[in-house]
């Protein structure tokens, strides 16, 4: 999926936009979701402390 981020880029981008760990979670969902684990993306996303990451 276009602008699905690696783990190791994803972490990189953490530190220098300061994500907060409901931000990790919400873009970890995403890239599941761009590499077809649909399963993943969805418990990644129920699990997020936001109400609107988790309804998604």
């Amino acid at each position: 999926m276009a602008g699905t981020l690696d783990a190791t880029e994803l972490d990189r981008v953490a530190v220098l936009a300061n994500l907060d760990d409901g931000d990790r979670v919400a873009y970890t969902a995403r890239n599941a979701t761009g590499s077809g684990d649909l399963d993943g993306a969805v418990t990644l996303r129920r699990s997020a402390w936001s109400p609107a990451a988790g309804s998604c």
